[in-house]
């Protein structure tokens, strides 16, 4: 694999990545992807059944994980707009009172997170030929 290294320009902290090997990376944060959005899938799904204390900690600090591994890997392949919202998945599990599930309207907000992430990634993709602008769907998510 070949890597190109360019000095870093004012305000420029992120090293420029030959063609191919940005290509291999995508396809390997594809795979990567899907299994992050299965487990939120999995993880929103057990929640919603009411799982016990114990539980719901083990649940959301896996979900964390995936959201903080998700969030790394969009920026390594430069696509900011997941980064941010595996980000904001991140904010809202935080918000969740001592490691506790997160509300109803907390878990309706994940679920909706994972929705944007995926229509985000098959737009990108090529899979999908419908736009939305992320900014406009991000305000039908508004901050706890």
């Amino acid at each position: 694999l070949r890597k190109t290294w360019s000095a870093p320009r004012k305000g420029q902290d992120r090293m420029t990545l030959d063609p191919d090997m940005l290509g291999q990376l995508l396809e390997v944060f594809r795979a990567e992807l899907e299994e992050h959005l299965g487990v939120f899938d999995q993880t929103l799904m057990a929640l919603e059944q009411g799982a016990d204390a114990d539980e719901q900690v083990r649940l959301l600090e896996e979900m964390m994980r995936h959201a903080h591994s998700l969030k790394g890997a969009a920026r390594a392949v430069s696509c900011p707009e997941i980064e941010e919202l595996a980000h904001r998945m991140e904010e809202i599990m935080s918000d969740a009172p001592g490691g506790a599930a997160p509300s109803v309207e907390g878990i309706g907000r994940l679920y909706r997170m994972t929705d944007l992430i995926r229509k985000t990634w098959q737009t990108r993709d090529g899979r999908s030929s419908e736009t939305f602008d992320l900014a406009d769907a991000l305000e039908s998510v508004p901050p706890m």
